[in-house]
């Protein structure tokens, strides 16, 4: 059995990011855009992500989210290590009373 919120292996990979420049400013973007979105459009947003494909704008992408995400929730479904994102953790529901989101086991 799997513990919640583990990492689901079809969704494993390793991606290191390596700083490029104007990536500061992609990340912005990504963050101005995120701040617009209710805590269930973020959860949509965190739920369509179907893998981690290894590609620099979609690493771009995640950080803003996961960064979003803390910000809000203060925690974060993303696993990182030592600056790897690992992988995506299970899909996620909102729970609207208490402004949170819970891990939601995957058959």
């Amino acid at each position: 059995m799997k513990e919640k919120g583990t990492i689901n292996s079809s969704k494993e990979l390793s991606h290191v990011h390596i700083s490029r420049q104007g990536d500061r400013e992609v990340i912005s973007e990504y963050k101005d855009r995120f701040k617009l979105y209710s805590n269930k459009e973020l959860i949509k947003a965190y739920n369509a992500l179907n893998g981690l494909y290894g590609v620099h704008p979609q690493a771009l992408h995640i950080i803003a989210l996961r960064q979003e995400f803390l910000e809000r929730f203060n925690q974060s479904p993303f696993k990182i290590s030592m600056n790897n994102l690992i992988g995506l953790g299970d899909k996620i529901s909102y729970i609207e009373s208490s402004k949170k989101f819970a891990f939601v086991e995957q058959n």
